[in-house]
C-alpha cells in the first residue's frame, strides 16, 4: 500500500470523532476536571507537519513531564503559498523547521481526528472508546482490571464508554484554537 492509498483509508476510518466530539465527551465524563487541569500543561517542541494533497495535518508535541502528544486533523486544507487557498487564510509557523504554512481555520465539529498520548489517562480512560470511533492514533494496548469491580473495587474510569482525551490533547486544542486554527 502507498503513502496516499494509506492515508486515504486513515481518513475514512477517522471520520467519527471530531475535536469538539472529544473536549466535549472528555467534559460529560469527568465533569471538566481534565479540561481545567489543562490549562496547567506546559508543551514543547511542537512539531506541524502537513501532508500537502491530502488534506491531512499532524501536529505533535511533548509535555515538560515528558508525554508525548500527537493529532491528526483530516479534510484540512493547507498549502505552501496563500494563493493556493481561498476564504479565511491564517499563517501556521513550524518553530521546528521554521517553516511558513497556510490554511483555513477549520471547523472543530466537522474535521475527522486522530489522537495519541503516551500518557496512563488516554491509555486507561479513552483508548477503547477511540479504538471504536477510529480516532486512536496509536497501537491499541488491551488492558485487564487486576481489582474487582465496584462495589468491592475502585470504580471504572470510565464508565459509559465515552470518547474522550488527556488534558494533553485538551491543551494542544486549547493552543491551536488560540492560533486561530479552529472556528
Amino acid at each position: 500500500m502507498n503513502r496516499s492509498d494509506y492515508i486515504l483509508e486513515l481518513v475514512e476510518m477517522a471520520t467519527k470523532a471530531t475535536p469538539k466530539s472529544l473536549a466535549t465527551g472528555t467534559n460529560r465524563m469527568d465533569g471538566g476536571v481534565r479540561q481545567g487541569n489543562s490549562a496547567f500543561v506546559q508543551l514543547l517542541d511542537i512539531k506541524i507537519s502537513p501532508a500537502f494533497g491530502t488534506k491531512m495535518l499532524t501536529i505533535s508535541s511533548r509535555s515538560k513531564t515528558g508525554w508525548i502528544q500527537s493529532i491528526q486533523l483530516f479534510g484540512v486544507n493547507v498549502a505552501q503559498t496563500k494563493e493556493e487557498l481561498t476564504g479565511k487564510i491564517i499563517t501556521l509557523s513550524d518553530p521546528a523547521t521554521k517553516k511558513t504554512y497556510y490554511m483555513n481555520p477549520i471547523r472543530q465539529g466537522e474535521s475527522g481526528i486522530r489522537v495519541s498520548c503516551n500518557c496512563p489517562s488516554l491509555r486507561f480512560d479513552f483508548s477503547y472508546e477511540l479504538l471504536q470511533q477510529g480516532a486512536l492514533g496509536r497501537k491499541f494496548i488491551p488492558y485487564t482490571r487486576k481489582t474487582p469491580p465496584p462495589p468491592l473495587g475502585r470504580p471504572y474510569r470510565n464508565p459509559n464508554h465515552i470518547p474522550g482525551a488527556c488534558k494533553h490533547i485538551l491543551r494542544l486544542f486549547t493552543l491551536m484554537s488560540n492560533t486561530g486554527m479552529f472556528i
